[in-house]
């Protein structure tokens, strides 16, 4: 029994070595595995948000009263669907609605005024034509009767010096060129008279002209300050429109009711109040902090993903980097994510939770367990 224990331990003894040198063979094979792994292998490096969340890809619309006034009906509802220039607020329309009619008003009565300016000047126009016409017929009349009479106060003239010719030599007596030198006498009167009735004629033509002319430019300054008055009242009746349009709240876009304040009828709400959000329809985007640390990291175009959970369901949706802004004062890096597929979305909201993360680079495992001791940097 002693001999046979004896063979039995020299066995073991011999075996040892050959033992020890295979589990260093492993060792040493394992070893150069995880070194290959560690220097060859390639692990992406990501930036997780501290907080993100789905926003409209247009913005979310804050409506804020331009101007305040009594609730009288109110048409929106918290998450309701709703059409462009649908109406969402009614305030009271009472003091706007006369002032806009009043300003209207005045308008349309400087209008028609000035209407009836610019008839009347086309009508004393027209009466001056008339007019320039009559007189120059007049002035032609005369100045026929003036030539008529010239023509026979030289005949008659003529024949007075015939008859003196004559009675020179006897052949006429006194009598006949006496009638003759007064028949010469009242026509050359007359012929004087037709001259100054061309002359009258027509200064009383100038006259009445420039009287008529006086008057057709005083009704054009007339229609030059109806016409200011006019703009004037122009633009006030555009404001007292708009200061009525402005008491009826209408969605800018079609969307959806994001957010409303608590409103009742028959309240009053003060200018500059917001009474609701509007998230436009389209396309959501992911609106994204990071720390500090992420800062000169992260840039456009880089790959990401979203998790969005709806229920127990959680899906990863494919983004990029679409902006990133300056850090904001409590450190932090902004950044807007735009999602590669937007159909993934479809049944997603603005406002609603998700989680990020950015993929930074890839690198090896080496460089990122000498960054965690502190020995380098990963890129």
């Amino acid at each position: 029994m002693a001999a046979s224990f004896s063979h039995t331990m020299r066995g073991l003894a011999a075996e040892r070595p050959r033992t020890t040198w295979i589990v260093w063979a492993f060792a040493a094979v394992g070893i150069a595995a995880w070194s290959i792994w560690l220097t060859t292998a390639h692990v992406k490096l990501y930036a997780v948000a501290v907080e993100a969340h789905l926003e409209a890809a247009d913005g979310a619309l804050r409506v804020t009263l331009p101007v305040g006034g009594q609730v009288t009906a109110s048409y929106a509802q918290l998450g309701a669907q709703v059409s462009a220039g649908q109406t969402l607020l009614q305030l009271d329309t009472t003091e706007a609605g006369l002032a806009a009619a009043e300003a209207k008003g005045r308008l349309l009565a400087l209008q028609s005024h000035a209407r009836q300016i610019e008839q009347e000047i086309r009508s004393r126009e027209a009466m001056r034509i008339e007019s320039q016409q009559a007189a120059e017929a007049e002035v032609e009349v005369a100045r026929t009767h003036s030539d008529e009479a010239l023509a026979t106060l030289e005949f008659a003239q003529g024949r007075q010096l015939r008859l003196a010719s004559l009675a020179k030599a006897g052949s006429a007596t006194d009598a006949e060129v006496s009638k003759a030198t007064a028949e010469a006498n009242a026509l050359a009167a007359q012929q004087k008279g037709w001259i100054l009735e061309v002359l009258r004629l027509g200064l009383s033509a100038k006259s009445a002209d420039r009287r008529v002319e006086s008057e057709i430019e005083g009704l054009k300054g007339d229609l030059t300050d109806t016409t200011n008055e006019i703009q004037v009242a122009n633009s006030q009746h555009a404001l007292a429109v708009r200061a009525f349009e402005q008491r009826t709240v209408r969605a800018a876009t079609a969307g959806t009711i994001g957010d409303i304040a608590a409103v009742q009828t028959g309240s009053y709400i003060e200018a500059g109040t917001n009474v609701l959000t509007l998230i436009p329809a389209g396309e959501l985007m992911v609106s994204a902090d990071f720390d500090e640390e992420a800062i000169g990291e992260i840039r456009a175009g880089l790959a990401a993903v979203v998790h969005l959970r709806s229920g127990l369901e959680e899906r990863t949706i494919a983004a990029t980097v679409a902006a990133v802004s300056t850090a904001s004062g409590d450190g932090r890096l902004h950044v807007e994510l735009s999602i590669d597929d937007p159909t993934s979305l479809a049944s997603a909201t603005h406002g609603q939770q998700v989680s990020a993360e950015v993929t930074l680079r890839e690198t090896s495992p080496a460089r990122v367990v000498l960054a965690s001791i502190g020995l380098g940097g990963t890129s």
